[in-house]
């Protein structure tokens, strides 16, 4: 589900509390390129769907996996009860250049 939901689009997205935006493409090869919009440069990495269903995102030898949750067409990540982002927004293809 979550593979279905991620691969190959690009997400735009919130942190739950403080003032951070990003967009990144999640590659159907497990790659993943991401930006803050707020900041010039980006950061590549892996991502992958474990074996509970989790989102994981893997940069700077760093993994953070996240549950997630459908709200009525936000997407939502969760780490244990407390939201940590919050996705609005999704288009098919690697929007990170043009779009």
């Amino acid at each position: 589900e979550v593979i279905a939901m991620f691969s190959g689009k690009t997400a735009w997205g919130k942190h739950a509390k403080k003032d951070k935006r990003v967009m990144a493409y999640f590659a159907p090869d497990g790659t993943r390129i991401g930006k803050r919009l707020d900041e010039k440069g980006g950061h590549e990495g892996k991502w992958y769907a474990d074996d509970k269903n989790l989102l994981c995102i893997v940069f700077d030898d760093n993994t953070r996996c996240r549950r997630v949750v459908d709200k009525n067409g936000k997407i939502k990540l969760y780490k244990k009860e407390k939201n940590t982002w919050n996705f609005t927004k999704f288009k098919d293809g690697n929007c990170i250049e043009k779009c």
